[in-house]
């Protein structure tokens, strides 16, 4: 787990470098990580994409935290064009 500050949000970052989508376990045990912080943010960061049940979980949870769902493909890309990654989480964040 990663901590990162943008624009004066804290985000706890879980990267997960699984072949499988994730599923609601994993991702609930980073909400719980979330939660139990005052006013930090998630970001889950996937190759293999989410479980249906893992997107609802992170839907409900938007009701108390932002909530980003993020696919690493995306940020390679970002990273490879030398974009900025920093206006990728804000737009991100927006949609959420």
């Amino acid at each position: 787990m990663i901590e990162l500050e943008v624009d004066g949000s804290q985000y706890l970052v879980e990267i997960k470098w699984w072949g499988a989508p994730v599923e609601i376990n994993t991702m609930s045990r980073h909400l719980v990580r979330v939660c139990s912080r005052t006013e930090v943010r998630a970001l889950f960061i996937s190759p293999s994409r989410f479980t249906k049940a893992a997107l609802e979980e992170s839907t409900r949870a938007l009701n108390q935290r932002v909530i980003v769902l993020g696919d690493l493909r995306e940020l390679v890309l970002l990273l490879e064009q030398q974009d900025d990654v920093t206006s990728w989480l804000r737009k991100k964040v927006r949609l959420a």
